[in-house]
């Protein structure tokens, strides 16, 4: 995952002073076990339930802060 579309798109929210939750996905930069496709996305978590529960997790399950 380094070096990635990812890592792009953060470099480019930062140079332009954006400054927003952001959540990476990807492959890691090392060997992995030989499988099915399926079975590789599923390790990494990367299956299309995977991403959206982590997706809810991180941006949706957090109660908002009253304003003081």
């Amino acid at each position: 995952m380094i070096g990635g579309f990812g890592s792009a798109v953060a470099e480019a929210l930062m140079d332009n002073n954006i400054l927003v939750p952001l959540k990476r996905f990807g492959v890691p930069d090392q060997l992995v076990d030989h499988a099915t496709p399926d079975q590789s996305k599923a390790d990494l978590g990367l299956t299309s339930s995977q991403i959206s529960e982590q997706i809810r997790e991180l941006f949706f399950s957090k109660q908002p802060s009253p304003v003081s």
